[in-house]
Parts: structure tokens; sequence; C-alpha cells
């Protein structure tokens, strides 16, 4: 926990130093509700790493290995000790992440984007803390996750998301995005009939209109 307070510090100063562009921030579920038949396969998906601050250090040092871009760097190491400790729930925010990454890296590289363990009810009061407190243009929330598995729909997952505009200080999306069990292929290919597909769908679906409204 202190490499990671101090890592946040750093990032914090460099951050407000650069003119990223854009600046968002991923944060992880806030209310959760997924039906107990999926207990097992959630579970699969825990995993914590302890290591030394000298070898978290030395990771760092790794990362920036062949990097002239800070954001890159910032990045990388963000998403290196969020992805020390994991969940079912954090590797939907990790997914959001990366996939917003991949699609505006592409649309311009000075992009700063990254998940973050923090958790927000969805007041405006709670964004704004937290843009501020990291100094980013955006907060994307993925605030409730509903998956069940009923007669009618089958296996399915709903992901409600909120975006946060630091600059109109205001939520500008607000839905939710259901995903089926089917395979959709591409980066998000699962197997068919899984639960792992019922979040990928979701997910695909949600970073088409996050980019759509940052864009």
């Amino acid at each position: 926990m202190k490499q990671l307070s101090i890592l946040i510090i750093l990032l914090s100063l460099t951050i407000q130093a650069q003119n990223f562009s854009p600046k968002i921030l991923v944060l992880e579920t806030f209310q959760k509700n997924v039906d107990t038949i999926f207990s097992k396969e959630i579970s699969k998906y825990n995993m914590r790493i302890i290591s030394s601050i000298e070898y978290d250090q030395e990771t760092i040092k790794f990362l920036k290995l062949g990097k002239s871009k800070k954001n890159e760097i910032l990045m990388d190491s963000v998403a290196y000790f969020f992805l020390k400790n994991q969940n079912f729930y954090s590797t939907i925010t990790v997914g959001i992440s990366n996939m917003l990454v991949y699609r505006f890296y592409n649309w311009d590289s000075n992009c700063l984007i990254y998940p973050s363990h923090i958790t927000s009810d969805g007041t405006l009061e709670d964004y704004k803390e937290i843009a501020d407190k990291f100094d980013m243009n955006w907060v994307v929330n993925p605030i409730k996750i509903y998956s069940s598995n009923n007669k009618v729909d089958g296996i399915f997952t709903e992901i409600t998301i909120q975006l946060y505009n630091r600059e109109l200080n205001r939520i500008v999306l607000d839905k939710t995005f259901k995903g089926t069990s089917e395979n959709p292929g591409f980066t998000w290919t699962c197997d068919e009939g899984s639960f792992n597909c019922t979040t990928n769908n979701a997910q695909s679906r949600i970073i088409d209109a996050v980019v759509n409204e940052i864009r």
C-alpha cells in the first residue's frame, strides 16, 4: 500500500504538468448484483500479488524500456499496480480501460487512460472530487453490474455505465448495456455460451458509446 500511495502522488504531480488528451479514469464497480450460480465462475478471477518495493521499482524500470512517451510509461505503471489485486469486477474495469487505450491511442497517442480500484456512488460531488484529485477530464464508472440466468434471456450481464465530464461537471452518459452469451468475435472473442461472453458483449457496446461521447 505504501508503494502504491507513493506512485499515486508521483503520478498526480506528473499528470498535472503534462498536456495529455483525453485523460480518462476508469473506476471499479460500486453496486454488485451477480447471481450466486456464478459464484464459482467469478471466484476464478480473485488474485493478489505481494511483492517488495525493490521488485516493484525494478518492474517499473523494465516497463520504461523502449518507451519515450511519458503517458505510455504512466499507463503501464498504473496498470501494473492495479493488476496486483484483482477480482471479477476489476477485470471489467481493466477491460474497459485497455480497450479505451486501444481506441484512443490510434486516434491521439497523447492520451492518458488508466484503471482505478476507487468506487463511486455516482454523485456529482464525488465525481468532481475524484477528477480533481487525479486531474482527469473524464471519469468512467461501471456503477452497477447485474448478472443472471433465466428461461427467457438465458445467461446475461447488464452493466450500467456513467460517464462524467469534469469541464461541464455533469454526467453525459448514464446507460445500461446488456450482454448475452453469444460470442461477439474479434477482440472480444470468448467461448460461445459462456458467462465470460456476457461481460464481453456488454463491454463492447460500452466502449462504442463512451468513445462516441468523448470524441
